[in-house]
């Protein structure tokens, strides 16, 4: 597929995505959101100078931590 044919967020959704990520949304939740690419949520951010809301967490380190989240429900019951 040409990259021109590819759906370009507007400005509008453009502002939604920068409040969402300021307000703590990962770029990985923007991406599934505005149906994107996590590295186009990345560009698009930078070129509208939004700046890093939170560290990013490493996806092994995310899911390491939600499999000791599961673990202490399931033993909860």
């Amino acid at each position: 597929m040409d990259r021109r044919q590819l759906q370009r967020p507007s400005g509008a959704k453009i502002a939604q995505m920068a409040a969402a990520y300021q307000d703590g949304k990962s770029v990985y939740e923007l991406a599934f959101m505005f149906d994107v690419h996590r590295t186009t949520v990345g560009v698009i951010l930078r070129r509208h100078g939004v700046t890093a809301a939170k560290p990013a967490i490493h996806i092994a380190k995310l899911r390491k931590h939600l499999r000791l989240q599961q673990g202490c429900a399931e033993s909860d019951h």
